[in-house]
């Protein structure tokens, strides 16, 4: 940032059914999409040409979006220049069905974190504890119904101006400049990638694990000391994020529903321990396995194990903090 300028505003956009556009089908314009369609944006990509991991996201968007109940009838993916579709409206699609299909990883900006593994042996609390036994929420692959529409075509002047959000990334300096003036014009959020100047908003570099996610972002100076930060952090970040968050989520909303007032607990505390020298939510979370590798059946049971050991620690913490939760005890 040079000096006197005044620095970017870091935030979270929510994209659930927002309609975004984006122009070029590089690599770059890929994992851009990757990343608005990870979200849950609508999206159109414009290209004349595409490379294979644009493509592969769009096939993916088919696979899920075509079987998906908020998206009957809208198969019509890709669309050549003449607007007619290259694929049969909610016709076939190659490779493994939806059930099998994993978003394609070279196309995010977001690196992604799997879940804590479980384990044995945990101790039955005697504490009641005011959860259900479903493990907290942890989103390790997000649910799409919209599939991309794909039109293989030039840029029109003027159409950026329809949508909410949109992306340059031609690699055309004079196209990736119409489309940011007619998307600004019509005070559309718009990203130029490799040029901040005309942009508006930015895309961070990404460590996400569930609700958790991490940015680093250097406002357009150096993507690349972005991503260094962004797999520096992931490096280092604890495992088991995803999990801790559902958990606290729901102590929250717990107190809330009885009318109890969160500011009085030491949550960094309740976390890590350090400030009451107990070992903390996140060590138990991360406790060390025996190593032994579980089939999946014994190793959901032993998350949730874990998850109600998990739970009655918050309970036992937050009531020697003077809080008295008196929830039932919910039965499998």
């Amino acid at each position: 940032m040079s000096e006197g300028q005044r620095p970017w505003l870091p935030v979270s956009l929510s994209l659930d059914g927002v309609s975004c556009l984006v122009v070029g089908g590089g690599k770059v314009a890929a994992r851009k999409a990757g990343s608005l369609y990870r979200c849950g944006a609508v999206l159109t990509v414009v290209a004349p040409a595409t490379v294979e991991q644009l493509d592969s996201l769009v096939r993916y968007s088919m696979e899920l979006g075509v079987s998906g109940e908020d998206n009957a009838g809208r198969g019509n993916a890709i669309q050549d220049g003449t607007g007619k579709d290259s694929i049969a409206r909610n016709g076939p699609v190659s490779g493994p069905g939806p059930a099998a299909a994993t978003m394609p990883q070279p196309v995010q900006d977001d690196a992604t974190r799997d879940g804590p593994a479980s384990d044995p042996g945990v101790a039955q609390a005697s504490a009641p504890v005011p959860w259900s036994h479903d493990p907290p929420r942890k989103t390790s692959e997000p649910v799409f119904h919209q599939a991309i529409k794909l039109e293989r075509r030039e840029y029109q002047a003027g159409e950026a101006a329809r949508y909410k959000l949109v992306v340059a990334a031609t690699g055309n300096s004079d196209i990736d400049r119409l489309v940011a003036q007619d998307a600004a014009q019509a005070g559309a959020l718009v990203n130029v990638a490799d040029d901040a100047r005309p942009s508006n908003m930015l895309f961070p570099a990404v460590c996400r694990d569930g609700p958790v996610s991490v940015s680093v972002s250097t406002e357009g100076a150096s993507p690349a000391l972005a991503s260094w930060l962004r797999n520096e952090l992931q490096r280092i970040l604890p495992d088991g994020l995803s999990i801790l968050a559902g958990l606290l989520e729901e102590a929250r909303c717990a107190l809330h529903a009885a009318n109890l007032s969160t500011e009085g607990i030491d949550w960094h505390d309740l976390i890590d321990g350090r400030k009451s020298g107990s070992p903390g939510l996140l060590a138990l979370l991360n406790a060390p396995s025996s190593g032994v590798a579980a089939p999946d059946a014994y190793a959901n049971s032993l998350e949730r194990s874990r998850t109600e050991e998990a739970r009655s620690y918050i309970s036992n913490y937050i009531a020697g903090h003077g809080t008295k939760l008196a929830f039932e005890h919910n039965q499998e």
